[in-house]
């Protein structure tokens, strides 16, 4: 069987979907079945990964991977490929399943997977369904017993995106915003790799 493609999208493809997938890569990385990648609903071609991201971790390794990422679109063949799409926000989803229809039913925001996606067996054998496909399936059951995530709102101010199924851009914000955003994807992924019995490295 060919490896299953979980993708990973953000609009700019150079923050957050590209630290969700230097992630999810490592953490996966004793699954041969999974292949992990990343794009953007509005890339432009060929953009090197952000500054905080590239030093996200200490390590060669991680430099190495870092520095050979490059910013991709979209495309309706990329978004049919794929098993499993994780993005990073509702209107990132919006974007995606306006390009591609059919794949409406197997994208979630990653703080969605996260949280659906407790519960999820990964060492079940069931048929022709492969590790990724069984648990976007899991997601979709979840979806309808657990519900989505609803952000909170303090009794002052502003509701607190965090708390609910966004992960808000926080490339060319402030740096606490920026870095509140990758710790968000970096969280999240963790959790997405323990429920698919990966390895947080």
């Amino acid at each position: 069987m060919s490896p299953e493609l979980l993708l990973m999208v953000c609009a700019a493809n150079v923050c957050r979907s590209p630290l969700a997938e230097l992630l999810l890569r490592r953490g996966l990385a004793e699954h041969p079945d999974v292949q992990v990648a990343s794009a953007g609903t509005l890339a432009r071609s060929g953009r090197e990964i952000c500054f905080r991201v590239a030093t996200w971790r200490d390590g060669g390794d991680w430099v190495a991977e870092a520095g050979a990422h490059r910013s991709r679109r979209i495309d309706p063949d990329l978004l049919e490929a794929a098993a499993l799409i994780l993005v990073s926000s509702r209107d990132v989803r919006a974007d995606v399943v306006l390009a591609a229809p059919e794949v409406r039913g197997r994208t979630y925001t990653l703080r969605e997977a996260a949280h659906l996606g407790e519960g999820f067996d990964a060492a079940a054998q069931t048929g022709h369904l492969g590790e990724v496909a069984r648990y976007a399936t899991h997601l979709d059951r979840a979806r309808v017993v657990r519900g989505t995530i609803q952000g909170r709102r303090p009794r002052w101010g502003p509701a607190r995106r965090a708390d609910g199924p966004d992960i808000v851009d926080g490339h060319g914000r402030n740096r606490w915003a920026h870095r509140a955003a990758l710790e968000e994807v970096s969280e999240a992924t963790a959790a997405i790799v323990r429920q698919l019995g990966g390895h947080l490295a």
